[in-house]
């Protein structure tokens, strides 16, 4: 067990982790890549997007992710949450963290996502600066390595610039209203 006393122990530890494959997210894979992620917290239960009989969205049924039943995700979850009220004591309540491994996720909106997220990058990188479009399609190129970065990845498309090196991202966000 390792415990997390400052930002570069946590930045090893995450550089160490092995993450899945994850073949469910579609919608923010570029073509060709591997996508290496994972949501560890309250998840949505799939298949999403339901509907009622007038076509309206309604609540997925949500769980605690089954990745929380095996102990080396136990323990990254535990680690990250209290790396994080270490570095950042007053984050906004979140449900969900998700981990993203060297992913090049195309340009995508979060339909789950409830308010704003918190990301930040990990890793040993350069470039790799999440990009969000404004309502008027303007990219904005915001900086995140080893930076806390609040936005609304429900209200704005956003992706990923291309980078050099091992790139980490961690989405600290809420499904649960």
């Amino acid at each position: 067990i390792i415990y997390i006393m400052d930002t570069e122990t946590f930045n090893k530890y995450l550089l160490n982790f092995e993450y899945p494959i994850n073949r469910r997210r579609h919608a923010t894979i570029a073509p060709g890549d591997t996508h290496r992620s994972m949501a560890l917290g309250i998840v949505n239960v799939r298949p999403c997007c339901l509907k009622n009989a007038s076509g309206e969205k309604i609540n997925e049924p949500q769980q605690d992710c089954i990745l929380l039943k095996k102990p080396k995700f136990i323990e990254l979850f535990k680690q990250t949450n209290d790396w994080i009220k270490l570095v950042y004591p007053n984050i906004q309540k979140y449900s969900t963290i998700m981990y993203n491994g060297n992913n090049q996720c195309k340009k995508h909106i979060d339909a789950n996502n409830v308010g704003e997220s918190i990301i930040i990058g990990m890793g040993d990188y350069t470039g790799g600066r999440l990009i969000v479009y404004d309502k008027n399609e303007k990219k904005h190129y915001i900086d995140i390595n080893k930076k806390f970065v609040k936005f609304n990845g429900s209200n704005y498309y956003h992706e990923v610039e291309d980078w050099v090196g091992t790139r980490i991202s961690l989405v600290f966000y809420n499904i649960v209203t």
